[in-house]
């Protein structure tokens, strides 16, 4: 899984818990504090009441004494009363609830207003305030019976909220532990996560990269992790892996040189120890020990020819003069040079009757053809037809060296153009330090085409040159 996708999974876990604590905590405190306003209203209410009962009392005691005594001033308190008994419903009313609620402060507020208006009735008669006072006492136990119904009701009313509270409460404390617990889990997982698909691939990638930095060549990253990593891992093993094969063919291209350096030396050594003491008298031995000697000595400048001239390839140096002509010129050339050079070997030509007209560097080309036809006479031994010809197909020109030789297995294919990698089977048998090939890519790179090779052990090998033809070449 990619590094973005795991950060945008572990966020997103993240988010909905913490929207799922917020949102619940919010529904719990909401509900909470609905009740909370709930009981508040009930408990004002209940307050209110008391209060009208508080000066129905009051309003009663005054009559009952100004019955006794006669006296205004009780009186005046008891209408006072009254008015403080109006002012209080109409505080209790304004917290009233449900529609029970709302007809037990309607019936409330009738029975307040018929013992009130009785008593006014009564006091305006011809009765006397005791007579008028025991009149009056029904309605007012009416009153009061209906404001204790009010009263009960917004107890009752005030206690279901309460318990509800609390049982939301209870709620809220499982809530909240269930929400701890999955911040938790989150948390746990978003760590467990990092540390799994990042930190610990990380840490890997590190170690590898220092035990490598360290000369511990075989060091190799885990491609574990997230893509990202797993990409950087794969990209660190495939460059280490490039390195190790480049250090093994530093070595093998040490060994080669000094094996074929070691050669032509020995044979020169060995010519040198076989002149006679006085060289002043020519003799035929003479003649072909300088021979010998002289051979070594070309075999010797075209090595070190070979490994300038790869050098100046590798190092982009590479310069064409390229000129209009008959690529037929090529495989002629390189037949001519070699067709007395091996005696076992028949070598064939096939060359169309027309000019194969081509813009290239023809030295540079001759020297391909060159490589390809002496690695044909040398791989292959026990003789044999070696058949090189040239052609005009598909906008391209062909160029093809085929041989009857050893072959090279699939496995050495892979690597046969690289410099200084030679087969196993011809590597200690034939001359040679495996810059040809390498050196003859580059070129028919640098005219924009492609070398082609079919090949199996025993069964001789086919080298194809395409190189575009004129008009592409031209561009």
């Amino acid at each position: 899984m990619p590094l973005r996708h795991i950060v945008t999974l572990l966020t997103t876990l993240l988010v909905i818990a913490a929207v799922a604590s917020s949102g619940s905590l919010i529904a719990v405190t909401g509900f909470l504090n609905e009740q909370t306003s709930s009981i508040e209203n009930n408990l004002e209410s209940v307050r209110s009441v008391e209060e009208i009962e508080l000066e129905l009392l009051w309003h009663a005691r005054n009559n009952h004494l100004a019955s006794l005594t006669g006296d205004p001033q009780y009186l005046e308190a008891a209408r006072q009363g009254s008015d403080d008994a109006q002012v209080w419903y109409q505080r209790a009313h304004r917290h009233a609830g449900n529609g029970a609620e709302q007809s037990a402060f309607e019936k409330l507020s009738a029975s307040l207003d018929d013992y009130f208006s009785a008593y006014e009735s009564f006091a305006r008669s011809t009765l006397s305030p005791g007579e008028a006072y025991l009149q009056t006492s029904p309605a007012l136990g009416r009153a009061y019976a209906d404001a204790e119904e009010v009263l009960r009701m917004n107890l009752e009313q005030a206690a279901l909220a309460a318990q509800r509270a609390r049982d939301w409460n209870a709620v809220a404390n499982w809530l909240g532990t269930c929400i701890a617990v999955l911040l938790l889990g989150s948390v746990a997982i978003v760590i467990a996560g990092s540390r799994a698909q990042v930190y610990r691939p990380l840490l890997a990638l590190r170690e590898a990269i220092t035990r490598f930095g360290e000369r511990d060549r075989s060091a190799r990253a885990a491609e574990t992790g997230a893509l990202e990593i797993r990409q950087i891992a794969r990209s660190f093993n495939e460059m280490a892996d490039a390195l190790e094969r480049h250090r093994t063919s530093q070595l093998s291209f040490v060994a080669g040189i000094a094996h074929d350096l070691r050669n032509p030396l020995g044979v020169m050594k060995t010519a040198l120890s076989t002149l006679p003491n006085d060289l002043s008298r020519p003799s035929e031995h003479l003649g072909k020990t300088v021979a010998v000697i002289s051979r070594q000595v070309d075999l010797l400048v075209r090595m070190i020819s070979d490994f300038l001239e790869i050098s100046r390839i590798e190092a982009g140096q590479l310069k064409l003069a390229k000129e209009r002509c008959d690529a037929r010129a090529v495989v002629v050339h390189a037949v001519d040079l070699f067709r007395a050079a091996s005696p076992i070997h028949e070598l064939l030509v096939d060359v169309p009757d027309r000019p194969v007209n081509v813009v290239w560097d023809s030295l540079r080309m001759e020297q391909v053809a060159n490589n390809l036809v002496s690695n044909a006479l040398k791989y292959s031994p026990a003789g044999g037809r070696v058949e090189v010809g040239i052609e005009q197909r598909d906008g391209e020109i062909l160029l093809q060296v085929r041989d009857q030789g050893i072959g090279i297995s699939r496995e050495e294919q892979r690597a046969i153009f690289e410099p200084f990698q030679r087969g196993e089977v011809s590597r200690d048998t034939i001359a040679g330090v495996g810059l040809g090939l390498a050196t003859a890519q580059r070129i028919v790179a640098a005219h924009g085409g492609r070398i082609e090779l079919v090949s199996a052990p025993g069964q001789g090998s086919t080298f194809s040159v395409y190189v575009p033809a004129e008009a592409a070449a031209c561009q």
